[in-house]
């Protein structure tokens, strides 16, 4: 989230409830944007096949195959986010910018064929027809790409040109779908290209403002590798937080709620709403923490390390210090606060939003 501190604390230090609002929506569509309109997309998607009177059956299919490529894109590349996060601040700090794109070609060119090997041998024994394995390998190799993207494009800290490219690309996918259904093309095939095109103009889009902000580069691509050694605990790390953070659906998937749609493809109806209800119940809180790390802690945080670096007196660093501790004990109760009270309101209100949306994922009167 680095470089919309400044814009956000400009818009807090004004007053009025107006400009309060649009500090913590700028905050939102920083923050969690994407992922929310990535899953209007994906919920547009499902509505879209019902209006095009597809069979139940396809929907659940179209569903897996989203599901699993999305899922086998983030596993793919968990390995490689948070190392590529720190060799590309290592870079931008010693000034060394050309060395950065080198190793968005370099990661791909790893990530890419790891998926294309493991996947494709998930789905040749998937038991789908084979137009399928190829757009499901399709949709996750585009995800890989997107996923790495996002590695880079925060030191751009261009927000208003990533959001446009983000909107662009869904509400294209979206009308798309809405013209074929009408059209009487509303088939497994043409909504799952309709997304991979959402995905693949995000993909060039981005591409695009890469190269706006990095040199072309020079240096090998693999340089990034040896962030590895230096650091192969941040690489643990984001294959355990993927792994908290989906490795409960997979397990649902294989369990007693699972429900088999074709071959190796597998569902849990009844676990997928709340799951996503859930993740939007977070969304509060880590508008939250933005803000607060952004607006609060950071002033804080510059202060004591200007302190530390510039020969700053020991007093004042001790006392920069215990601010900078104060403030941060303070903005992560107050977010765990604000997490009890959000998910109390969608324990309470959840069942009855999810019965009358027309999600078309599941019967929650059967559950």
């Amino acid at each position: 989230m680095a470089g919309i501190g400044f814009s956000l604390n400009r818009l807090f230090q004004k007053k009025g409830m107006l400009n309060l609002c649009r500090a913590y929506a700028y905050a939102g569509a920083v923050a969690i944007g994407p992922m929310v309109m990535g899953v209007c997309l994906l919920l547009g998607i499902s509505f879209v096949s019902q209006v095009a009177g597809m069979a139940q059956h396809d929907r659940e299919i179209m569903n897996c195959m989203l599901t699993y490529s999305l899922l086998v894109s983030l596993f793919v590349t968990s390995f490689m986010n948070m190392i590529l996060t720190r060799y590309i601040s290592d870079m931008l700090y010693e000034g060394k910018k050309e060395r950065v794109m080198p190793s968005f070609y370099g990661a791909l060119a790893v990530m890419l064929p790891c998926c294309f090997v493991v996947y494709g041998i998930v789905l040749l024994f998937a038991g789908i027809p084979p137009v399928y394995w190829i757009v499901s390998m399709w949709f996750a190799l585009t995800m890989i790409v997107v996923w790495t993207q996002m590695n880079y494009l925060s030191a751009l800290k261009d927000y208003r040109a990533i959001a446009m490219g983000f909107g662009a690309s869904m509400l294209t996918g979206f009308l798309l779908a809405l013209v074929l259904a009408f059209v009487g093309y509303g088939t497994v095939l043409s909504l799952m290209f309709c997304v991979i095109l959402s995905y693949g103009i995000m993909s060039i889009w981005y591409y695009v403002l890469m190269l706006g902000y990095f040199p072309h580069g020079e240096g090998s691509p693999f340089t990034y590798l040896q962030w590895f050694d230096k650091c192969r605990a941040l690489a643990l790390t984001g294959v355990c937080v993927n792994l908290g953070l989906y490795g409960h659906l997979v397990i649902m998937y294989f369990g007693p709620l699972h429900k088999k749609i074709m071959g190796l493809f597998f569902a849990a109806p009844s676990y997928d709403i709340p799951s996503l209800t859930a993740f939007f119940s977070i969304l509060i809180t880590t508008i939250s923490f933005v803000t607060s790390v952004e607006v609060r802690f950071y002033p804080e945080y510059r202060q004591y390390y200007s302190l530390y670096n510039d020969g700053g007196s020991i007093k004042d660093i001790e006392a920069a210090e215990d601010r900078m501790v104060e403030v941060l004990s303070r903005e992560l109760s107050y977010c765990g606060y604000r997490q009890i009270i959000s998910t109390i309101l969608f324990i309470v209100f959840g069942g009855f939003i999810m019965d009358i949306l027309p999600l078309g994922m599941m019967d929650l009167g059967k559950v």
